[in-house]
């Protein structure tokens, strides 16, 4: 099945042409029941399912979340098979593509077997695509899961690909001769599942998470950086709230922390909104800027801002660990009645300080 692809879209960083054309698309029931691999004709007239394909094609490409990944080894079954996919991409008519789908059951099965007792792997279906952008020729491998619905013309329970809501797991290449190091792989249910990733794609993460978190956050910090001059205060909580919030041990969706950092944030000074939207913007870039995935697991003992030392008068100095969780509600500024500046801090030990209410 041939398609154009009219939506631009995003896929490794990088935009779309507005007519990525699909050369080829084939699709398999990953039949876990009968453990069994169905291979589901897809006709070129058929015209729902092919814009199914096409806006599948460009959600996944605006997908931000991904992790790139490098083959393991070009000796593993699954590079074969894309180095097969390079002398004849039209999957219809290379067995390899069925290979990939009954190496899927395989993996599936076997993660079933190795771990009984989590979360079931969810039945559903492949779709491998080839498709053109320009002078690139690409892979899309896509394991769909199936959703469950009412057929209202019979009143039956089906079961089948969801339009709305897509669940899948994808993993997204260039087609080369050799060497396949620049492979991303997308989960829409959150951490890439070691099954799919290290099992049935066998592929390595390029950068480790302590790589990712330290070039992350000294990046985020930098760009930080350009308020504390003009807007020190707000300079201050942004950067203590960024820490905090990777010092925590959780997967991090880089988007996502952009937003929480910055979409409610109220600054102190109303004259810092102009540069918070530069800096906003730039911190939305700094992943293809400065090469560290959109989603990684957080390593808290890589983030190497510890303390920071703030003088406040020729005697006194204040020592503030960094990514103290909510810093406003605990040392905040104020003024006495007479016009002087004070520090307040919120504190149960005031023990060798003299009260002043």
């Amino acid at each position: 099945m041939e398609g154009i692809l009219h939506e631009e879209a995003r896929m490794d960083g990088s935009n779309f042409s507005r007519s990525a054309q699909i050369l080829s698309s084939v699709m398999h029931h990953i039949d876990l029941d009968n453990q069994k691999v169905h291979n589901v004709p897809i006709s070129a007239t058929a015209v729902d399912l092919q814009r199914y394909l096409v806006g599948l094609l460009t959600e996944i490409g605006e997908q931000p979340n991904r992790r790139l990944y490098s083959s393991a080894s070009p000796a593993t079954e699954f590079s074969t098979c894309i180095t097969s996919f390079t002398v004849n991409p039209i999957l219809t008519t290379n067995n390899h593509a069925d290979r990939l789908a009954e190496r899927l059951l395989r993996e599936e099965l076997s993660s079933i077997s190795r771990h009984p007792n989590l979360n079931p792997v969810a039945k559903g279906s492949f779709l491998q695509f080839t498709y053109k952008d320009g002078n690139l020729i690409r892979y899309l491998g896509v394991k769909i899961e199936h959703s469950t619905y009412i057929d209202v013309n019979v009143l039956m329970r089906r079961s089948g690909l969801a339009e709305d809501r897509k669940l899948y797991k994808a993993v997204s290449l260039e087609l080369l001769a050799s060497n396949y190091n620049d492979i991303h792989v997308f989960d829409t249910n959150g951490t890439p599942a070691v099954y799919w990733w290290r099992n049935f794609l066998e592929l390595a993460v390029q950068k480790s998470d302590a790589e990712n978190t330290k070039t992350a956050i000294e990046a985020v910090i930098k760009a930080l950086g350009t308020l504390k001059k003009d807007h020190p205060s707000d300079h201050s909580l942004l950067r203590n709230a960024a820490i905090a919030a990777f010092k925590q041990k959780k997967v991090i969706r880089f988007d996502n922390f952009v937003d929480d950092l910055l979409s409610s944030y109220e600054p102190i000074d109303p004259q810092a909104k102009t540069k918070l939207a530069t800096i906003e913007s730039k911190l939305k870039h700094l992943p293809s800027a400065k090469k560290f995935d959109t989603q990684f697991s957080l390593d808290p003992s890589a983030v190497p801002y510890r303390q920071r030392k703030i003088i406040l008068s020729p005697e006194i100095s204040l020592t503030i660990s960094e990514g103290i969780d909510n810093l406003a509600d605990k040392v905040w500024a104020s003024k006495t009645a007479e016009g002087q500046n004070i520090l307040i801090i919120q504190t149960e030990n005031i023990e060798g300080f003299e009260f002043k209410g």
